[in-house]
């Protein structure tokens, strides 16, 4: 599991290389609770997580319900 602080510097110093442009999919082969995936559709990128563990795959579903409730609440799109 990783920070979401660690992980939008992460994306930042990718934009920043040039490594990850507008359009691209952001692909997570070990997304555990799915904190890249959601950041990287926050940021506007497609993504694809894949998970083996049915403990992660259902927590990665809990977490994107309250971030959409979470996107409504304050009226915003969430990218997800």
């Amino acid at each position: 599991k990783i920070s979401f602080l660690l992980a939008e510097r992460i994306f930042k110093h990718l934009e920043h290389l040039g490594l990850l442009k507008e359009g691209m999919t952001v692909c997570d082969f070990m997304s555990g609770t799915g904190r890249v995936n959601m950041l990287a559709s926050m940021r506007g990128y497609s993504t694809v997580s894949v998970e083996l563990e049915k403990h992660f795959v259902d927590m990665q579903v809990e977490n994107k319900k309250r971030l959409w409730k979470k996107a409504q609440f304050c009226n915003c799109d969430g990218g997800v």
